[in-house]
């Protein structure tokens, strides 16, 4: 059994500010240099869009400290970027640029969530155990270690009904995600692993530093050519999403659950969306609120950037979530 006093458990997040001019400028040098040298690249992955701030980190952060008392410190991982509102002197966070857990610099400035979620186990401090949140999922419960690591310490991972396949009719940025999980359950079968039929959720995972450093040990050509990736590529695998995921439950260090504990909603673009969009989110949070530990606001599919959607996304956070966290500045958390 493990001692949570011992054996602590910390969050990590990865943010970015897809707004911030600077960023954008590397972001377009990037992506222009590499249509030069003839790459590829897939609009869905590399859209403006796709990196918006809606400030959902904020609200991700009071459900933790809200419902997960039990983390011990949060890291937040960016590209040089730190909200306005975060309370930088605050004793339980540490905000983590990208160069220093990149080992290669060359790799850098990078525009793909894959590249920088396979170095996760290289930040400084970071407990043996840890928990990797993306700024769209809350929590919507109250939660125990239990929901991520059962008595033994062996990682909980929650399973997704939908099946590691490639679907050529999907939307683009679907086939990415899928193509991710299909080349992570693929590595395991090359390495006499059982084959793997389901996805795992987007929900927080839970993570072991050591496995994720065992698993560059034993895939270090293929997690070389996630990390030097600068956009999300079918290409590749999903690091932490999958590849960590299944490698655990191969090597018996995780259980599988399959039972429903998120409340996923994508933001796709309809005639009607605005009100759509609103009623739907007010009814997953009323029907489910009492039941699943987690809820998702996933842009996905073909994108929602109308400006009332926005609203309709953030006043809903703002009435799940109203209480500002620890992690808030005091005079931004007053407003």
């Amino acid at each position: 059994m493990v001692d949570a006093h011992v054996d602590p458990i910390d969050a990590v997040y990865t943010w970015v500010d897809g707004s911030d001019p600077k960023w954008r400028e590397q972001k377009h040098a990037r992506l222009s240099g590499l249509r030069e040298r003839g790459g590829r690249t897939d609009p869905a992955t590399t859209s403006d869009v796709r990196f918006r701030e809606r400030d959902e980190l904020r609200y991700s952060l009071r459900s933790l400290e809200r419902f997960a008392p039990f983390i011990r410190k949060v890291h937040l991982v960016s590209a040089g970027q730190i909200p306005a509102w975060l309370d930088l002197p605050h004793p339980r966070l540490q905000v983590v640029f990208h160069d220093a857990i990149f080992p290669d610099p060359s790799h850098l400035p990078t525009f793909s969530s894959r590249a920088i979620e396979s170095h996760l186990h290289r930040i400084p401090g970071l407990s043996e155990r840890f928990i990797y949140l993306n700024d769209d999922i809350m929590l919507n419960t109250p939660v125990t270690e239990s929901h991520f690591f059962d008595r033994e310490g062996r990682c909980v991972v929650y399973l997704d009904e939908r099946k590691v396949v490639w679907d050529p009719d999907a939307p683009h940025y679907e086939r990415c995600v899928s193509a991710g999980a299909r080349n992570s359950s693929r590595l395991i079968e090359e390495i006499g692993g059982p084959r793997i039929e389901c996805r795992v959720d987007h929900t927080p995972y839970a993570l072991r530093r050591s496995l994720l450093a065992e698993i560059w040990e034993r895939f270090p050509k293929q997690l070389e050519a996630v990390s030097s990736h600068a956009f999300r590529s079918a290409r590749t695998l999903s690091p932490t999403s999958s590849l960590a995921q299944y490698y655990a439950l191969y090597t018996d260090r995780a259980v599988a659950v399959h039972e429903p504990h998120l409340a996923y909603f994508k933001v796709r673009k309809k005639p009607w969306t605005p009100y759509w969009l609103g009623a739907r989110l007010l009814m997953h949070y009323i029907t489910r609120r009492h039941t699943l530990p987690f809820l998702s606001i996933n842009d996905s599919g073909e994108l929602d950037d109308s400006w009332l959607t926005a609203q309709c996304i953030r006043l809903f956070l703002e009435r799940t979530q109203p209480r500002a966290s620890s992690f808030e500045k005091r005079e931004a958390s007053a407003r």
